[in-house]
């Protein structure tokens, strides 16, 4: 999971790094850089969430090299080709992601729950068994401490 963390944190400091380097030449590369972020910022819920997304991430890998390569290239024809191959792959790693958290098993927090309960009623009750005579007897002493015994003759 840390590697998956690393390889994505990567790949989204090297979209934050590309956008500001090119200029803003068409509105189709915008929208594919948005859909990128958007896709990463559904892998790093996803992943949060315990979902195996390597192969997404791989995807979205592949995606953003297509756009470095096609912000690199002057032939438009091939540029908007590239542009939208990286479209199709970021849009089929979203709906991967979404796919993959839909079938994820829920976390069951009222297990969860019921450990950590157990947990704090087991540390009372040995606290109570180590700890509870000493207090059983100095409470009595300090109540009953100052009381008198008289002799009755009988």
């Amino acid at each position: 999971m840390k590697k998956l963390w690393a390889l994505s944190l990567a790949l989204l400091i090297a979209v934050v790094l590309v956008m500001p380097c090119q200029a803003q030449s068409s509105t189709d590369e915008s929208y594919v850089r948005g859909l990128l972020l958007t896709a990463f910022t559904k892998l790093r819920e996803a992943e949060d969430m315990g979902v195996n997304v390597t192969a997404e991430a791989h995807m979205l890998d592949e995606a953003l090299s297509l756009i470095v390569e096609a912000e690199r290239t002057v032939d438009g024809s091939l540029k908007s080709m590239l542009l939208d191959n990286a479209t199709t792959i970021i849009e089929l790693a979203i709906v991967s992601i979404n796919e993959k958290v839909a079938n994820a098993p829920p976390v069951n927090v009222s297990l969860m729950g019921l450990v950590v309960g157990a947990a704090a009623s087991i540390a009372c009750c040995s606290l109570g068994y180590i700890y509870g005579s000493r207090l059983l007897w100095r409470s009595w002493l300090k109540l009953r401490g100052r009381w008198r015994v008289k002799r009755v003759a009988g």
